[in-house]
């Protein structure tokens, strides 16, 4: 089951009690920070709250088009190109090829055997923005989930508010987008939305929390699916070589700083039993690692209970689910300061923390527990009893009591 039917705003589009504005239609797998908005639009329905999600449409392409190295335009000269090839006569279009990208990835992700539950979002109304409807999002509650959003619910907020339909617009903030190595050459567009002072700012760890103080933010923590990712393998029973690593593209999620990792372990500890996962294609994976791409949720779950330490060698983080679903299935995680994995990681109690984009300490924060089954498992018990805390429902209960009073 994919993503679902995506129709036009009109004049008799029903008033939500909920619109998520995201970026871009996504297929397969979502994303983390899709996942998370997923989760809060299926229990906000649950619980008789009127939700809509609608989608921006082929944004990156017409941005990069439109606006090349030009400096910053004002927001709405800038909305307007972000949505330039949406106007009325083009939607037939957008709508054919947006189905199109659907329904391949949608074999696509059948074909590997994808499991991500798309029911929770059954009954939600999904919808494809264009500029010159942007006005038919009508909801009392509006929620930007990134920068580029952030552009359409500040415009919102202001013709909205203007007419009294509006009664707050709110901003998920889940990274630091405006970091150049999440958002590349976008990042001045980024940076600019955080000065909106019409968007109330949620944010999910205390870095954030701390770095817009100014505005009286509030910090919501994510959650996991504690049932799905679960302890199957007792932490004892497992070899203790056994070490799952994340490769991903996106350069913030320091794949490069991985291998360089792995290939000093490789060469320092002999017979070490490398597993990773990632988008990177598998061409591009030394063969001495046994490597799933795009692994489904039974397959994630086989990997981490197959593993005993589970390392991530991100740059830039928010609020990583990965290390809390290696924890809650019992590995002993070791993870880089990236901003985000410290929200629920105490260096030497239930994980290990080491400096930010050097292999050789990340290597021995490793090493710190191959060769060492006392400290291993000690941290792999506590680290599942800091994740088994970290629940879709309390990250939706914190959300829904924060945007129904404010």
């Amino acid at each position: 089951m994919g993503l679902g039917h995506i129709s036009k705003l009109t004049h008799e589009t029903e008033v939500a009690d909920y619109a998520f504005i995201l970026p871009r239609v996504e297929s397969g797998r979502p994303s983390g920070g899709y996942n998370i908005v997923f989760q809060l639009c299926s229990r906000l329905s649950r619980d008789g709250f009127r939700v809509m999600i609608a989608y921006m449409s082929a944004s990156d392409f017409f941005l990069f088009r439109e606006l090349g190295d030009k400096e910053l335009l004002p927001r709405k000269e800038l909305l307007r190109k972000i949505l330039l090839f949406s106007k009325p006569h083009n939607f037939p279009v957008i709508k054919i090829l947006e189905q199109a990208i659907l329904l391949f990835n949608k074999i696509v992700w059948h074909i590997a055997g994808d499991d991500y539950d798309f029911s929770l979002l059954k009954g939600i109304p999904k919808y494809l923005l264009q500029y010159n409807s942007l006005d038919l999002v009508t909801s009392k509650k509006i929620v930007a989930t990134s920068w580029r959003t952030a552009y359409v619910a500040d415009h919102l907020s202001r013709t909205q508010f203007r007419d009294q339909k509006l009664e707050s617009c709110y901003y998920l903030i889940q990274n630091s987008e405006d970091d150049k190595r999440f958002s590349g050459r976008f990042s001045i567009f980024a940076s600019k939305t955080y000065e909106f002072k019409s968007l109330k700012k949620i944010v999910i760890n205390k870095t954030l929390l701390k770095r817009f103080a100014t505005d009286n933010p509030v910090q919501i923590n994510i959650g996991i699916d504690i049932e799905k990712f679960r302890l199957i393998n007792p932490i004892e029973n497992r070899p203790p070589l056994s070490l799952l690593i994340p490769l991903r593209l996106n350069p913030s999620k320091g794949a490069d700083i991985g291998l360089e990792t792995l290939k000093i372990l490789r060469q320092e500890v002999s017979g070490i039993d490398i597993y990773a996962f990632g988008d990177i294609d598998p061409s591009g994976i030394p063969e001495y690692i046994h490597y799933s791409y795009r692994p489904n949720n039974k397959e994630l779950l086989a990997l981490y209970n197959k593993s005993s330490i589970f390392v991530l060698p991100s740059i830039v983080e928010g609020m990583p689910a990965p290390p809390l679903e290696a924890m809650n299935c019992g590995n002993a995680v070791v993870v880089t300061d990236n901003g985000g994995s410290n929200e629920y990681i105490i260096d030497g109690e239930n994980g290990i923390i080491v400096p930010n984009k050097d292999p050789i300490l990340l290597a021995a924060g490793v090493k710190k527990l191959i060769f060492n089954d006392v400290l291993r498992i000690k941290i792999a018990k506590q680290g599942q009893k800091t994740a088994s805390s970290y629940t879709y429902e309390t990250m939706y209960k914190e959300f829904r009591e924060y945007t129904i009073h404010k």
